[in-house]
């Protein structure tokens, strides 16, 4: 996560959430989203006139009694950094994923959308530190470059990882992004508490990728 500034320390604090099915939201990554729903027009045209912060949730379940469907409570946050208007009211905006949350508690309903209370989730590196953290990126990227040469079809977008100049946590998300398409998986991967679980887990994606059906190459 990047370091928070003060508009996402004081956005968390009731935070306007666009709640969406089978939808991860990982940091350092962009999310295209097409708002046709008259509450979230109202969200959006809220958010825009604000600070532009929103968080993500994936739903827990189908929609209760009220209506509402339970929230996965660790999600993504980010900021609308594309609006694009449309004639009818619909828009479609893109979203720049800032960091991780947990949420803590839903707010009275003062808008058609939900707020809730929220809490910013830091990364820790893991046991072993800095020095831990350098070897498994460096693995992470000589096994990236095994799969770039046996995957053509992921070249373009394992290019983007491993030709640019990233944080760990920078990296890793967008790896993550490139590599686990799955919502559970990625749902894991967000709730993962440390740089160190994260590359294990890319790694795991890696090797799997590598040798799909299990067997010794």
């Amino acid at each position: 996560m990047v370091e928070p500034t003060p508009q996402l320390r004081a956005a968390v604090a009731a935070l306007p959430l666009f709640p969406l099915p089978e939808v991860v939201f990982l940091p350092h990554t962009l999310l295209p989203l097409h708002v046709f729903e008259p509450r979230y027009r109202q969200l959006v045209l809220d958010v825009m006139a604000g600070d532009g912060i929103l968080g993500v949730p994936a739903w827990a379940g189908p929609a209760g009694e009220s209506g509402l469907p339970p929230l996965v409570p660790i999600c993504g946050v980010g900021r609308i950094v594309r609006h694009q208007s449309l004639p009818d009211g619909r828009s479609n905006i893109v979203l720049l994923g800032l960091g991780r949350v947990r949420l803590e508690e839903e707010l009275p309903p003062e808008q058609p959308y939900r707020r809730w209370r929220a809490a910013l989730l830091a990364d820790e590196i893991g046991p072993g530190g800095d020095r831990a953290l350098q070897r498994a990126i460096g693995t992470l990227r000589l096994t990236l470059g095994q799969l770039r040469a046996g995957r053509p079809t992921l070249v373009h977008d394992l290019e983007r990882v491993l030709n640019s100049d990233r944080s760990p946590s920078e990296f890793l998300h967008v790896l993550a992004h490139v590599l686990l398409q799955d919502p559970a998986d990625r749902q894991a991967w967000l709730e993962e508490g440390t740089l160190l679980g994260r590359c294990d887990r890319a790694l795991a994606a890696l090797v799997q990728l590598l040798n799909p059906d299990g067997m010794d190459t």
